[in-house]
């Protein structure tokens, strides 16, 4: 989720995003690789676990080296917002 934008965004686009926030929703491989290719690339990257079973052993410490949060709450919904879109968490953060 970018701005006002939830899109397909490839980690080559990160330096566009340099310091934006982007969150990555997924709990896979795929997801975990992504976020790390985003942290990696300068992107303000959070990872948003997905269903359960959480992340496989070692990815959460890959994810810190490359300066990706794990946030711990499950998505409950996305709410547009005056400055793009929120990820609101079951938890009732954003």
């Amino acid at each position: 989720v970018w701005g006002d934008r939830a899109l397909p965004c490839s980690a080559e686009a990160a330096p566009d995003f340099r310091g934006d926030p982007l969150a990555v929703l997924g709990s896979g491989p795929r997801a975990v690789e992504h976020a790390i290719r985003l942290g990696r690339r300068g992107a303000d990257a959070v990872l948003i676990p997905l269903g359960p079973g959480g992340l496989a052993a070692g990815a959460r410490q890959r994810l810190a080296q490359s300066g990706v949060r794990v946030l711990a709450a499950s998505p409950a919904r996305i709410d547009g917002a005056d400055d793009g879109l929120r990820v609101v968490l079951a938890d009732g953060t954003s």
